[in-house]
Order: C-alpha cells, then structure tokens, then sequence
C-alpha cells in the first residue's frame, strides 16, 4: 500500500500548492518539503509545530500518519490517523488507517475502519485486492465479502441485472431487410465496465451512424441516442418487454407540418439473431406504419 499512500499524500501537498499557493505558509512548505525528501523525523516535528497554531488540521496529521506508517511506527501512525479522520472524513483516511491496524496485528479494528472506507465509496479495487497491508486476512471471507462490494462500486453497471438487459444486441452482425438483402454491417460493443453500448451502423449505400445506449437508474428506463453522419439525430426511451427491448421516440410528436411518434423493437431471437423493427404512428396508436424492418445474422467467431 506504500504507493497509494504516496499517490494519495502527493494529491494533497499538490492540491495545497495549486489552490491555496498564497496562503501555504514557509513552514508548511518546509515541512513538505522534508516528508518529500523522506526526512521523516524532521517532517514530523515541522508539522507538529504548525500544529500548535492549527490544531484541528486534518492534513497535518495525515503527513504526520504517513511519515510515521513509512518508518513502519504503526502505533504512532493510527494515534496520527485517527485525529486526521476527525475532518478528513472521506474514505481515503478510513482505508489507510484499517491498513495500519491490520498491520498493527488488530484484526477488528481494521475491519471496522475498513467496512467505513467501503461505506464512504472506497472504489479502488486492485490496489484493495493486492494490497499487502492487509495480508494476514486476504483469505478470510470477511475480507473478501468487503472486496467485492469494492468491485460493485468501481463497476455500479455489474451490480443490477437491468444494465446486461440489451446483451443480446452485442456482437458484430451482418444486417439484411426483410427481402433477405444486404442492407449493412453493425458492430455493437459492450463499453464502460457494461454501462453503455455503442453501435456502429455502416449500410451498403454508404452512411455510418452510431448510437449510445444505456440504463438510467434515475428513471429506470433505456435511453439511446443516435446519429449519423448528416447530424439527424434520434432519442428514444424504453424498456425491456418480453424479452425484447421497446423504445420509443417523441422527437416528432409536436412538430407541426408531420407529428409522429416512433417505436423502435429490437426482437431477441436467440443468440445469432435480432430483428431490428421501426414503426411510427400519426394517430395515438391507432395505426403503425412500418419504416424498416432489419435482421441482424451474428457473423462467424463474434460473440
């Protein structure tokens, strides 16, 4: 975890010297200074005696925490830890400090600082996983249960079953109309640790568009928006229906030479097949007029 660390104590020495240059202070500068050339004791004392005018300063006593963890001084660097948590309260300090105790040999109290940073939206995932601080419970299941709410949270759009509903439109097809012609190739990419799905359309006549699709939890429906290379764009919005995917555009519904609204359906027909369905009506419903009728035919070797 050396290096997190490190990484994370940079951003706020770097973070002070940007947005607050005027106002650091020379001993502050000072006392950055020596914890960057690793002159821990030195670095400790200069903070502490900035302490003495600051002392509800979260920041110093985070340098503080890390230059006495770098000596590998574990008791000295929870006492630091803890008061630096007293206003740095986001999951950064948590994380650091349930190292430390998990180093320490105090197995319950770095889960109860862990379980916090993981509260707090702890989301790094990799450094968590190899993290060596934590090796003497990397193989309990208490740890790893902590683990694998950090990959939810780095990767939200794995943890609901809505965002993989319009799988079944990823892969690379050969499209053809309802006569059985060629009508384009489509390459659907699943993108964003599977929050969105981008479609590049190219038609035998030459366009290209493209669409972005994704799940909104807000409204818990499916929104794509497409363009092509004219600049005409659509929005639709909908929802998976029967195991088919339903949109509907109301982009046209107020214009006032040719209000319409659009429905678009992309039928799942098993894993080497979707039928792609545009239709529009002029009367609430009534009536729909067919605009396109596509087959996307899964290409060979695409998943």
């Amino acid at each position: 975890m050396r290096l997190f660390r490190f990484i994370c104590l940079f951003v706020f020495i770097s973070s002070g010297f940007t947005l607050f240059a005027q106002q650091i202070s020379p001993e502050m500068k000072t006392a950055n200074n020596l914890l960057k050339e690793k002159r821990y004791n030195e670095a400790i004392d200069a903070y502490k005696m900035i302490l003495k005018n600051e002392p509800d300063n979260g920041k110093l006593w985070y340098y503080i925490a890390t230059a006495e963890y770098s000596q590998k001084k574990y008791n000295e660097a929870i006492t630091a830890y803890l008061n630096a948590s007293k206003t740095l309260t986001g999951p950064i300090v948590c994380y650091n400090l349930a190292g430390v105790y998990a180093l320490s040999g105090d197995k319950e109290n770095a889960y109860k600082w862990l379980e916090k940073s993981v509260e707090k939206g702890f989301s790094q995932y990799t450094t968590m996983e190899k993290d060596s601080d934590f090796e003497s419970i990397k193989d309990e299941k208490r740890f790893n249960d902590l683990l694998e709410k950090v990959k939810i949270i780095n990767n939200p759009c794995l943890s609901r079953d809505e965002f993989s509903q319009f799988n079944f439109w990823v892969g690379k097809w050969d499209v053809v109309t309802a006569a059985d012609q060629p009508a384009g190739d489509s390459e659907i990419d699943l993108m964003n640790n599977g929050c969105t799905i981008v479609e590049n359309w190219y038609s035998k006549t030459g366009s290209v568009g493209k669409s972005f699709n994704y799940f909104d939890t807000t409204d818990n429906k499916w929104h794509q928006f497409w363009i092509n290379q004219n600049a005409q764009k659509t929005t639709f919005e909908g929802k998976l229906e029967n195991g088919n995917m339903v949109f509907y555009s109301y982009d046209h519904v107020k214009d006032k030479k040719n209000p319409y609204l659009e429905r678009l359906t992309f039928f799942n027909l098993g894993k080497n097949k979707v039928r792609q369905y545009d239709q529009k009506t002029t009367d609430n419903g009534k009536t729909w007029t067919v605009q396109y009728d596509l087959t996307y035919n899964r290409k060979t070797n695409s998943k």
